[in-house]
């Protein structure tokens, strides 16, 4: 995998997936975070690019090896996008809010933050909208007091992937305030409104009655220098072929073709990446955890989270598993090793599109999961040996941390990346 730092140049434009018409909306609505496929395409562009291939060659008999062609992905993956933070004396990645992680509504930036489990009392089927699944139950807080009135942090803040993260994922964070967490969205994203016209493609005039607005996003203070905002990128291959790409260069990114700055960070980094550099920049920060989440999931009886960085499509499904007449499983190491999902702590659903460059169009809209949401399991044959309590746990972690739940097509795009981390009642 290589790694590579988009920083954008100017404002940057990202539809959402609601629907816009010009002649009876006057305000185009926007999202400050670019879709992975947008991310994606981006990347493929360049390599069609460098690698001379043209739409209007149209489809070659030969497919590149990495790229594909203009209506089938080659073997290119990535993991990502995640917003990145560089200050003078460190860098961080910033991850979405977890779903089972709640805060005090009337006290922003002081108070603790709570954790969520799975309450027994209160199945899906009374109080979800999500597909009704045998003995799943939705989440109580843990620990509140009477009185407390808790928020979720979706609208609010993110993660960052420093030692607070490594606490989320072995559920550490009751005495932590949300000082801790990034800096309020509204001071990540800055938004810029623009206003836009149509035109008429055969006299070059603008048509009367199609006045429009638009909210473009900068990234970060602009007028401090020192700071900056970017997105963070993995990309590689499955089968290990090399990715020529230019080391840094300038590319366009979203709506109105807007300029993204990127630069390689670093090549042909191992997948799982090795563990004991906690650098924010490095895919290390994915599994800086393992040992002590393994631990935990081996002292707590087989117990573990699955934590959703990307936002997920599971066929318009609330999530990806395999569901019985007896429960939903994840597989582990293999298919002889199943996990029993006991609890779901999830956003409101989304809906996922795009542009389809082929077509000129917007791509059919796909319901999907948002990032953030978080999945509680138990692994299932528990062992009442140590040693093979640890082995277990360990084959379940390296399965599934930092990897796609996705079907192969949505996996190479980027989306339903998952962390694993533990739990306990």
């Amino acid at each position: 995998m290589s790694i590579y730092l988009l920083e954008p140049v100017d404002t940057q434009f990202h539809r959402s997936t609601l629907p816009f018409d010009a002649g009876t909306d006057g305000d185009t609505m926007t999202q400050p975070l670019p879709w992975p496929r947008t991310v994606y395409g981006a990347f493929r562009a360049l390599g069609f690019s460098q690698a001379g291939i043209s739409m209007a060659m149209g489809e070659s008999p030969n497919p590149h090896p990495v790229w594909g062609t203009w209506n089938n992905f080659g073997e290119l993956s990535i993991k990502g996008p995640f917003l990145f933070h560089r200050s003078p004396s460190f860098e961080e990645i910033f991850l979405p809010a977890p779903a089972d992680l709640v805060a005090l509504k009337d006290k922003p930036g002081e108070g603790p933050l709570r954790h969520c489990v799975p309450n027994e009392k209160r199945p899906m089927s009374s109080c979800s909208d999500c597909v009704q699944l045998p003995g799943v139950c939705v989440t109580q807080v843990l620990g509140r007091k009477s009185g407390e009135i808790m928020k979720s942090l979706e609208d609010e803040y993110f993660l960052p992937t420093n030692e607070l993260l490594g606490d989320y994922l072995l559920q550490n964070l009751e005495y932590q305030s949300k000082t801790g967490l990034s800096p309020p969205r509204e001071k990540i994203f800055l938004p810029e409104p623009r206003v836009g016209i149509m035109r008429s493609h055969q006299m070059h005039t603008a048509d009367e009655g199609y006045l429009y607005s638009a909210r473009h996003y900068r990234l970060g203070n602009h007028l401090d220098k020192k700071e900056s905002y970017g997105y963070w990128i993995s990309i590689g291959t499955d089968n290990g072929a090399e990715i020529s790409l230019p080391e840094k260069g300038v590319f366009h990114l979203g709506g109105e073709r807007r300029p993204v700055r990127y630069c390689l960070l670093q090549k042909n980094t191992p997948l799982p990446p090795s563990r004991g550099d906690d650098r924010g920049l490095q895919e290390s920060w994915a599994t800086a955890s393992r040992d002590t989440v393994i631990q935990m999931i081996t002292e707590n009886e087989g117990r573990f989270k699955l934590f959703l960085i990307t936002p997920g499509i599971f066929d318009g499904k609330s999530h990806p598993f395999e569901k019985t007449e007896t429960g939903v499983f994840v597989n582990g190491p293999d298919s002889q090793t199943k996990a029993r999902l006991l609890g779901i702590a999830a956003y409101k659903r989304i809906l996922v599109g795009g542009w389809d460059i082929q077509k000129k169009r917007p791509k059919p809209l796909e319901t999907g999961v948002a990032a953030g949401s978080v999945w509680f399991f138990q692994i299932e044959s528990w062992p009442d040996s140590p040693s093979e309590r640890e082995t277990l746990a360990s084959g379940f972690f390296d399965a599934l941390n930092f990897r796609s739940l996705c079907s192969e097509t949505l996996r190479k795009e980027g989306f339903g990346i998952v962390l694993a981390g533990g739990w306990h009642v």
